[in-house]
């Protein structure tokens, strides 16, 4: 004889094994009413088309032949011949071994934005780091785009977009958010955060002042935070292109210069025509129809045009005061001096008149 317990155990393992099955049984009924669901709803969507194509073909022939519709006769599809440079005869491509050196605030969001819309390229990317022997010249080395702005407006334009990413993550304050509390980006912004709002008071020039601080302590403290305060000035111009290496491959580096009063769309356009005649990744009359496709685009960007997705919310912003851009213009003097050196070896006019117009805003001789 089975004890309580002992029957017990049993007449409850009967259930769950029950049980098991009811569900199992349920879950094949309903997947073959969903099943049953698609294939009535497909019979009907070709019932439906058939029906539409049979009335188009009777439309067809009472029209002249220069409008008429052509179908598949075997299977009542409807074929519409693709113009040339259309979306869905230029195809995605990596662009081979092309590379868009991307130091942040500087147009890179645009660029690709456009490569991908516009060209439907794929670049390779060096964002928001330098790329480790970026300038190592190998077997697969191509065409290097470097993006390229004045170091002050960069540097206002990246501490005010911190700004932002601190206000849409003001969650990480709160304690009581402990999925997000602990993690390392709340933990970055929780120690950002005081700085920007007590410290700066939303204010560029309160931390660019610090850059020339006669108090050393201040002036280390500052050093340090533009170092660690978001990309704000983790890596300058000379950290991307370093002086000594970027020279060796000066050939096939396109610098696309972002400066106000200048048509920066066109010359990303330009950059990859460039970079095109030197390192082809398709056959001419394959690029021809991107060129195309490129051009429509153009038209549709005229009217609403392609901005980066990194935007600085402007109506925000503190303007930089003078005695804090020429705190600035004292801290980059190494990288407008480099910048000289990029003028010289610009592919095209728009470049070098460009990078001559932040030479002349910031006075460099």
């Amino acid at each position: 004889m089975y004890s309580a317990n002992e029957r017990r155990f049993v007449g409850s393992l009967a259930l769950f094994v029950l049980a098991i099955f009811s569900f199992a049984s349920s879950n094949l009924n309903m997947r073959g009413l969903v099943q049953f669901a698609r294939t009535e709803e497909t019979s009907l969507s070709l019932a439906t088309r058939s029906s539409n194509a049979s009335s188009s073909r009777n439309f067809a022939s009472t029209t002249p032949a220069s409008n008429a519709i052509s179908f598949n006769t075997t299977a009542d599809i409807e074929i519409v011949e693709k113009p040339e440079g259309s979306g869905k005869d230029v195809k995605f491509k990596e662009a081979s071994w092309w590379k868009l050196l991307h130091m942040g605030k500087d147009g890179g969001g645009t660029i690709r934005e456009i490569a991908r819309t516009d060209w439907r390229i794929r670049l390779r990317e060096c964002h928001p780091f330098p790329c480790p022997f970026v300038f190592k010249r190998s077997k697969g080395f191509t065409s290097q785009l470097v993006t390229i702005r004045d170091p002050i407006d960069r540097f206002v334009s990246a501490f005010y977009y911190r700004g932002l990413r601190l206000e849409e993550k003001a969650f990480c304050l709160n304690s009581s958010f402990t999925y997000y509390h602990g993690t390392k980006d709340c933990k970055k912004v929780q120690r950002e955060y005081p700085l920007y709002y007590d410290v700066w008071k939303k204010n560029v020039t309160k931390f660019a002042i610090g850059l020339c601080s006669a108090n050393e302590t201040l002036r280390n403290h500052t050093l340090y935070e533009k170092k660690h305060f978001g990309n704000v000035g983790r890596y300058d111009l000379h950290d991307w292109l370093v002086p000594g290496k970027w020279e060796m491959v000066q050939d096939l580096l396109y610098p696309i210069v972002m400066e106000r009063g200048f048509n920066f769309i066109e010359e990303v356009d330009a950059s990859f025509e460039w970079a095109y005649t030197k390192t082809p990744f398709e056959p001419k009359e394959d690029f021809a129809r991107r060129r195309a496709f490129q051009e429509k685009r153009r038209e549709k960007r005229k009217k609403s045009s392609v901005n980066s997705q990194h935007l600085s919310g402007k109506e925000s912003q503190i303007p930089l005061s003078s005695l804090g851009s020429s705190c600035l213009r004292k801290y980059f003097e190494k990288d407008y001096q480099q910048l000289k050196e990029v003028r010289d070896i610009c592919k095209s006019e728009y470049c070098s008149k460009a990078i001559q117009s932040i030479l002349d805003r910031r006075e460099v001789t």
